[in-house]
């Protein structure tokens, strides 16, 4: 993925190689993570945990989810974070890594890394509900 500054507004905004805020082919949505770097550089708290999960809830609750009898289950040894990455080969092991090197102790996840690892999981969770608590907009909001 890439960073870019806006030329009117001077904030960050994040997108895929493809210039996409919105990628199926990258398996990204960058679309929460430069809200908050809009809040944040028009000055607003964005370590407070009320406007963190505002931005989250307001921007996936606008997808419509179906409601039906899924089962979500890891398989082949991968997180649940990767739920619905099976076309995505790249993409799910990229993110697995990403999930694995976050709760090591002895490795610490870089800025960007932290990025693409929420914009994976907010792809995934606007498609399926159960991935929705797996966003973790909290750390993305401390680093931006």
């Amino acid at each position: 993925f890439a960073e870019k500054e806006e030329k009117n507004k001077k904030s960050m905004v994040f997108e895929c190689v493809h210039g996409k805020q919105v990628c199926p082919k990258c398996y990204f949505d960058f679309k929460t993570v430069n809200r908050l770097a809009k809040l944040k550089h028009a000055g607003q708290d964005m370590t407070n945990s009320f406007a963190i999960d505002q931005v989250n809830e307001t921007y996936l609750s606008s997808f419509k989810m179906e409601e039906e009898d899924q089962t979500f289950e890891c398989k082949d040894g991968f997180p649940l974070q990767c739920y619905g990455m099976e076309q995505h080969l790249k993409q799910r092991f990229i993110l697995k890594a990403l999930l694995e090197v976050e709760t090591s102790e002895t490795v610490e996840i870089s800025v960007p890394a932290m990025i693409a690892k929420t914009a994976f999981i907010t792809f995934g969770a606007s498609k399926y509900l159960a991935l929705r608590a797996f966003t973790n907009l909290e750390s993305v909001a401390q680093v931006l």
